[in-house]
């Protein structure tokens, strides 16, 4: 599954900034500070305690590289395909949203290439859905109504019409992340000059709360969640400064920090992120044994992450990289796609007008 962050410095943002930075977290680098242990609190409370990383790690080295891997090019399954690129997945459902003829967020199943409608309205040149997600039958996104207002939704798509799940004093709700029955976003709220509101929402009770963290920071820019683990990102008040990832266990209440670094990706216990000064690099960063691994070198965004599996777009835009957590290998192959997204069930990718996509046993 993916996710796209937003910028969320400042007040008020333009949509275009919010969408082009959407992508910020998914070019990784390795922070030059070691992560941290983790460490657990006294006493858990809504707002925990907070734990900073000391000493320094080495410099990373790029991990060995394995031949192209054009077998699988020759394994995959593709079917003709003029949608948008793909958001995200879920086992055999693809997520995207379209603006030509209509604006919507659709769901298409990869295998038997039926589509389903989430949400749909017909162009007015000022509504636009960004970013949906999904997770099982539910799908997640964001309503940008202008430079000056967006909202989270959400649907289950077997049953019931779309939902707004942002309150009524929120200005602007940054692109929502979905992992079970919980969803999580950050908010301005009216009045207010940052984001400051790290926002769960509970699917099954229709209930919000406020997670409370530790941080300096004023401007909570993404929240990303996955089981227990919420992640976000962290800039100091007017942008003056570096940015933070701060990682809070639902939980435990314990939490730790990143200095200097951007959430890339979450999944499992494993943290994907970036040093804030240096995009070239991708750094993999274990939640509970603090193991960590740079990988990645040179690689853009549309990354995603799904157990041992990490896959991006190289530079070239004609090649697909994919690192192996468990082994530390990386491969790649000429693929001829952009788009990437990889479950626990398939590896998928878009290629001119075809969906593509292999099993994950498959993968060399």
């Amino acid at each position: 599954m993916s996710a796209i962050t937003s910028c969320t410095k400042k007040k008020r943002i333009p949509a275009a900034a919010i969408f082009l930075t959407g992508f910020l977290f998914l070019m990784v680098s390795c922070s030059t500070e070691e992560p941290p242990t983790m460490r657990a609190p006294s006493s858990v409370s809504s707002t925990p305690q907070k734990v900073f990383p000391t000493g320094t790690l080495a410099s990373a080295t790029p991990s060995p590289s394995a031949t192209s891997t054009k077998e699988l090019v020759q394994q995959a399954v593709c079917s003709d395909f003029v949608g948008a690129a793909i958001a995200d997945s879920y086992k055999n459902r693809i997520v995207y949203s379209v603006y030509k003829l209509e604006e919507a967020v659709k769901v298409l199943d990869i295998t038997t290439m039926q589509e389903t409608v989430v949400v749909t309205l017909q162009p007015d040149h000022r509504t636009s859905f960004v970013a949906p997600q999904i997770f099982g039958d539910w799908v997640v996104w964001a309503t940008n109504y202008g430079p000056w207002e967006q909202q989270a939704f959400v649907r289950n798509i077997t049953a019931g019409e779309a939902k707004r799940i942002s309150s009524e004093n929120t200005v602007f709700a940054t692109l929502p992340s979905i992992y079970s029955t919980n969803v999580v976003w950050t908010a301005l709220y009216k009045g207010e000059q940052y984001y400051n509101h790290l926002l769960i929402y509970d699917l099954e009770t229709n209930q919000t709360r406020e997670i409370k963290i530790n941080t300096q920071h004023e401007a909570l820019v993404q929240a990303m969640i996955w089981g227990d683990w919420v992640v976000v990102t962290a800039d100091p008040p007017g942008g003056d400064g570096p940015s933070e990832v701060v990682a809070h266990n639902l939980a435990s209440g314990k939490e730790l920090v990143l200095p200097n670094s951007v959430v890339a990706g979450l999944q499992g216990d494993t943290l994907i992120y970036r040093d804030a000064s240096n995009s070239k690099q991708a750094c993999a960063y274990n939640l509970l044994t603090g193991d960590h691994n740079c990988f990645g070198y040179g690689f853009i965004p549309f990354m995603d992450i799904w157990g041992n599996w990490v896959g991006w777009r190289t530079q070239e835009e004609t090649k697909l990289s994919l690192y192996n957590l468990a082994t530390h290998q990386t491969s790649s192959f000429d693929y001829g796609g952009s788009i990437v997204s990889i479950n626990d069930s398939y590896l998928i990718w878009n290629r001119d007008k075809q969906i593509c996509y292999i099993p994950v046993e498959q993968i060399p």
